[in-house]
């Protein structure tokens, strides 16, 4: 196939002319997080804070259920704040965030699990 005629996932048009999205949250918070996250712009939590209404724990799980529900909820340790974006490079360094993450954690869980080993023994 003519590499020419391939198109990015995250690029994918539908037969409407609109591009593919996942399906819309059906919890208030997380709608209230994703129409704020749709501008495009960087947010800060508090700022997200501000604008839902939302206890910042409830935020911070409106976020991580929008992830799941693959919403591109791009955030990075270099550039602080949350955005809604579909940029190669913005999907690119989130997988790579949320990696690392997801080591970090079973890095932890590895080292209690030695813990609790060496405890019984």
């Amino acid at each position: 196939m003519d590499a020419s005629c391939m198109t990015p996932l995250a690029q994918l048009e539908l037969a409407t002319g609109l591009a593919w999205e996942p399906a819309a949250p059906t919890d208030p918070s997380e709608q209230k997080v994703l129409r704020a996250l749709r501008d495009g712009q960087r947010h800060g939590r508090g700022a997200l804070v501000d604008q839902t209404g939302l206890p910042d724990r409830t935020v911070r799980a409106a976020i991580e259920e929008l992830r799941r529900a693959g919403w591109p909820v791009c955030a990075s340790s270099d550039q602080p704040g949350y955005r809604l974006s579909w940029a190669h490079l913005d999907l690119e360094r989130l997988e790579r965030d949320l990696s690392a993450r997801a080591l970090s954690a079973l890095k932890t869980r590895s080292a209690i699990r030695r813990s609790r080993q060496r405890r019984a023994a």
